[in-house]
């Protein structure tokens, strides 16, 4: 309770914007919906999908009524959110006035631990299920553990595994660097006046992530169409991008903001430039923050399906593409193969993020330490 109390009147108003990205994206989710949803009736933007991509170019004026009708669906949520917060908070003031100990709260506190524990083991075992799947032979219900292992579910597919792969991996760091040049831009800007971006600016930035897909992403098709860019690897990035770049600075600017300005005060009374105070003091002290945040916005690239579908206009595929289109056939196997893959690269870049600072400055303990 007195975490209620206490800490989340403080840090709500920060994890707002977020929140409201979270009720966008599970109410506008096609690859999630095409995977573990009901086909039929479909989900309102699996609908959208699939008329946005029929044959019949009549069927683009129902998918752009369905992908409005989706927007004002999210739009509607979010204010009734926005509602319920402000009941919340009468009522939250009261009970804090109220002084009152104890009560339903209290108990409440080790069932959601247990149940956010759950669903965190359950996300674990579903990885290992997909490894398991990738290498079985023979997995009949209800035996534990396949009866007989093979490599064969990744020789079929060793012609196509590492040109995905390497396609996934391209758009990712592409994506990813151009959005760090322009966060790192934009916080050193602010640095550089002592002013925040404003409010307006920032609803700006994350407008991609409130508005679902489905309500624009077509109309970037077109735009690509007209500049005879669809279907390009560039096109594809350039979508990622526009996902990539909120993630990015909303894990970096309050690390970078954070940092203690004397170093650089300091650094600069020495006679050291800007640009040599920029790479020589702050990158060297912010570098974990920077490559945690690199690591988000890389493992928001590779789980990117619906920019890829619109911008690559179905020429450029990714280990995500390739993925749900497997999972609308039977093969687990194969859907086990891609599936690993495709998480095993946001680990490994985690993982490096994680520990490059440690190998880094190794002889550096008070360094490594703020890092």
């Amino acid at each position: 309770e007195a975490w209620l109390k206490a800490i989340l009147p403080q840090i709500y108003p920060q994890i707002r914007l977020p929140i409201y990205a979270v009720i966008a994206f599970s109410l506008s989710v096609v690859d999630v919906g095409l995977i573990l949803g009901p086909s039929n009736p479909p989900t309102l933007s699996v609908l959208a999908v699939r008329w946005f991509f029929d044959a019949d170019i009549q069927m683009y004026f129902p998918a752009a009524a369905a992908a409005c009708l989706q927007l004002v669906l999210v739009i509607a949520t979010i204010l009734t959110w926005f509602g319920v917060e402000r009941i919340v908070v009468k009522v939250g003031r009261r009970w804090i006035a109220a002084g009152g100990r104890g009560g339903l709260l209290s108990w409440l506190a080790r069932p959601t631990a247990v149940l956010t524990c759950t669903l965190f083991a359950l996300s674990l075992l579903a990885i290992v299920g997909m490894a398991l799947w990738s290498v079985a032979a023979q997995w009949r219900y209800p035996e534990a553990l396949p009866q007989a292992w093979t490599w064969t579910n990744w020789l079929r597919r060793a012609d196509s595994l590492p040109a995905l792969s390497w396609t996934t991996l391209v758009i990712g760091a592409l994506a990813t660097a151009i959005a760090v040049v322009l966060v790192l831009a934009c916080l050193e800007n602010e640095s550089g006046r002592g002013k925040r971006a404003g409010t307006g600016a920032l609803w700006v930035l994350y407008l991609p992530l409130l508005f679902p897909q489905i309500a624009f992403l077509f109309g970037a098709q077109v735009l690509l169409v007209r500049l005879e860019l669809d279907g390009t690897l560039l096109a594809v990035v350039w979508a990622h991008l526009i996902f990539v770049l909120p993630y990015l600075f909303l894990s970096l600017a309050d690390p970078w903001r954070a940092f203690d300005p004397r170093y650089a005060r300091t650094a600069a009374s020495l006679g050291a430039p800007r640009s040599r105070v920029f790479f020589r003091v702050k990158l060297p002290i912010l570098l974990r923050p920077l490559l945690i945040a690199c690591a988000v916005a890389f493992a928001v690239s590779v789980g990117q399906y619906l920019a890829t579908l619109f911008a690559g206009n179905g020429r450029v595929a990714t280990l995500t593409t390739e993925a749900v289109t497997l999972a609308a056939g039977a093969d687990r196997r194969l859907i086990g193969a891609y599936a690993l893959v495709q998480s095993l690269f946001p680990f490994l870049v985690y993982l490096i993020a994680a520990a490059l600072p440690a190998l880094l400055y190794a002889n550096r303990r008070g360094l490594a330490r703020w890092s």
